[in-house]
């Protein structure tokens, strides 16, 4: 578990470089909003859905820097995905059918997993848990049904998935907090003339955490995978 968590990250800086062109585009439009910064007052606050859904008013320069690098950063998951694959599977494609099933196997998850937990909240966990590795088993297949082989790869390792990804979130924070987290505050707060600068910085610190975290999980799908199949040759 250690192992894979440890490779992940360090993994995670030479998988940003394999899209870099990507990356550079999407950290150019941060730069962009970080140039209005300087322009918008100390004491303009974000619109009231925005305030309403942080429980209190933000700042419009808080409110801009970080939701432009969370956005950018949200979207290149789209090409995080394919790239974190591509290190086991070099040929991988992500097709629009790929991505179309991908979507719908996420909402039947969601759908399932939120009416366990309108009935309790132990079986919506339970599902949650058991079913964790459908992105990868359906990306990586092997000709089976990704829920079910989540389902039987995470049987007797349930505990172990459930503490593998407390421990990835924990790691991710890392970027999050200090790198994003740092120089979003830095730019809505502290020094907005440098928001040219410290929102693309941001942003990046959020890639580097989602490339950790998807190569993380993917890592372990594959390890839960050949524990199952190793599991099955000794029965």
């Amino acid at each position: 578990m250690g192992q894979i968590i440890q490779s992940a990250f360090s993994e995670a800086l030479p998988l940003i470089r394999s899209r870099i062109g990507v990356y550079v585009v999407m950290a150019i439009l941060c730069a962009i909003a970080g140039l209005t910064l300087p322009f918008i007052p100390a004491s303009v606050v974000a619109p009231a859905d925005a305030q309403n859904a942080a429980g209190s008013q933000v700042p419009l320069r808080l409110f801009v820097a970080l939701y432009a690098s969370e956005i950018l950063g949200a979207l290149s998951i789209f090409f995080i995905l394919p790239a974190a694959i591509r290190t086991v599977r070099p040929g991988f494609k992500m097709t629009l059918g790929r991505l179309v099933g991908l979507v719908g196997l996420g909402y039947g998850v969601a759908i399932a997993v939120m009416f366990a937990l309108v009935l309790l909240v132990v079986p919506a966990f339970w599902l949650a848990v058991k079913w964790s590795q459908y992105t990868w088993t359906y990306l990586i297949g092997e000709g089976n049904d990704p829920l079910d082989e989540s389902w039987h790869m995470t049987t007797g390792r349930f505990w172990q998935t459930f503490g593998f990804f407390i421990l990835v979130a924990i790691v991710a924070l890392i970027p999050i907090v200090i790198v994003m987290g740092g120089a979003v505050v830095l730019a809505g707060f502290v020094a907005p003339m440098l928001g040219v600068v410290l929102v693309p910085i941001a942003y990046l610190g959020y890639v580097f955490a989602l490339s950790f975290e998807m190569l993380a999980q993917m890592r372990w799908m594959l390890h839960l995978r050949e524990r199952a199949k190793a599991a099955v040759s000794t029965a």
